[in-house]
């Protein structure tokens, strides 16, 4: 299982190493709409701590 901090999420290697570790464990899921849904769920959070 993977984890990652939202700190190590908002690195732009850090997602570049999902999307890859995404095509190589999980080659059916498309890694672009995972990342953006990642995105829109630390969104939510975000607004919820307003």
């Amino acid at each position: 299982m993977l984890s990652l901090t939202v700190m190590e999420w908002e690195d732009i290697r850090t997602k570049a190493r999902f999307a890859e570790y995404m095509q190589k464990y999980y080659p059916e899921k498309d890694a672009l709409d995972v990342m953006n849904e990642i995105d829109r769920w630390l969104t939510q959070i975000r607004k919820q701590d307003e």
